[in-house]
């Protein structure tokens, strides 16, 4: 799960998603803010769910070395990942504060944790070209 961390004096980060469907041969791109610094796994910064019926079900990603130090981040950050198959989805982020620097981020002995989402949003098949006409 991606992990954010470190204080926030005014409370939790937030997590904008796309306005708009996203095409499934696009990216989806995410707006994590919240005032102070955070800490990310860097691993995997953002990670989807996928929604199941009136459940919402975590979308696999790609294995990863989890042993990398947290990456330290001052202000507003885009988060990018290319588009899953098309469904509704939303982005998860989670996050700790009063974190230890320079440590992977499930090392760093954060002492609040939480998670950001986004609401929902799609992704669609684009539609398919028309057939060319014979004159």
């Amino acid at each position: 799960m991606l992990v954010v961390g470190l204080a926030f004096a005014a409370g939790a980060p937030s997590l904008e998603g796309p306005q708009g469907p996203v095409a499934e041969a696009g990216a989806v791109v995410l707006q994590l803010s919240g005032s102070g610094s955070l800490l990310i796994d860097s691993c995997a910064p953002v990670e989807l769910e996928r929604r199941e019926g009136k459940a919402w079900v975590g979308v696999a990603t790609a294995p990863c070395e989890r042993s990398q130090p947290a990456t330290v981040v001052t202000g507003p950050l885009t988060l990018t990942l290319p588009a899953p198959a098309p469904g509704e989805y939303r982005g998860v982020v989670a996050w700790g504060s009063s974190c230890a620097e320079k440590l992977p981020f499930h090392l760093a002995a954060c002492k609040k944790l939480g998670v950001a989402r986004s609401g929902p949003f799609t992704v669609e098949t684009p539609p398919a070209m028309p057939e060319p006409q014979s004159p």
